[in-house]
């Protein structure tokens, strides 16, 4: 059996909590099922307002968001997260459709981890979470914001 790169970045243990921030309710039960059994809870918001609400109350341990978000855009909760004590040192994955430089780069400055351009294959989206995740923990060093 050959492993894939997301079997290569999974960590020893399993996430405690995932939180899934996405307008839309296709793509949130599609990050689900490929979280189910990898994650211990799989928390689910669809705005940016809720993600922030849900993230200092449940202090996920990692935080994938969309950049496009009513409310709250995925940039600017990025900031917030890391602003806010109970939230920054959750690893943040950003998924955006926008493919250019600075888009990727405000990402980044707003504190993602990883930046992953859509389409993307879900190994890669695993793999960006177990990594950023890694190095929050400090088990994994890199770069701040690796672009996918």
């Amino acid at each position: 059996m050959t492993q894939t790169a997301a079997d290569l970045a999974r960590p020893v243990e399993p996430l405690r909590s995932i939180l899934i921030v996405d307008e839309d309710a296709d793509t949130r039960t599609l990050y689900r099922t490929l979280f189910t059994g990898v994650a211990g809870t799989i928390i689910e918001a669809e705005d940016g307002a809720e993600a922030l609400g849900k993230a200092v109350c449940r202090q996920p341990d990692v935080i994938l968001t969309e950049t496009r978000l009513r409310r709250i855009d995925g940039y600017t909760l990025c900031t917030y997260l890391r602003r806010e004590r109970l939230t920054r040192s959750a690893a943040i994955v950003v998924v955006t459709g926008a493919s250019r430089p600075a888009e990727i780069a405000r990402a980044g400055g707003a504190g993602a981890d990883e930046v992953l351009v859509k389409p993307f294959l879900p190994d890669a989206l695993l793999a960006a979470v177990f990594r950023s995740w890694r190095r929050r923990r400090g088990v994994e060093t890199g770069p701040a914001a690796r672009i996918q």
